[in-house]
């Protein structure tokens, strides 16, 4: 009889091991889908910089190169105010909005 309840207990002890561990592996494919759906944000995240990471470097370049155009237009009106002495404000900016424009076209 005592060889009888030591192999129950045996079993109950088997029993509670193995539901720790069904208990374990649930929790551990719970965490991979978890770590699944993290990985795949973590990607989406990186794709999402990576573009606005060129936008930016696109919108950068083209505003260097207006600053340049920018300049290249001044330049252009200085040199024809120096030309054209005595033509006041009103003939400066319209001047200077021709010499920009002219310039933008050329891009």
């Amino acid at each position: 009889m005592a060889e009888y309840h030591d192999r129950l207990q045996e079993v109950e002890r088997y029993k509670a091991k193995l539901k720790e561990n069904k208990q374990l592996v649930d929790e551990a494919r719970m965490n991979k889908g978890l770590l699944t759906q993290a990985l795949q944000l973590k990607d989406e995240t990186m794709e999402s910089l990576k573009r606005r990471n060129g936008e930016n470097l696109r919108l950068k370049k083209l505003l260097e190169a207006t600053k340049k155009q920018l300049e290249v237009a001044t330049l252009e009106v200085s040199k024809k105010l120096a030309l054209k002495k005595g033509n006041g404000w009103p003939s400066l900016i319209v001047m200077m909005m021709g010499a920009f424009f002219e310039n933008t076209t050329k891009i």
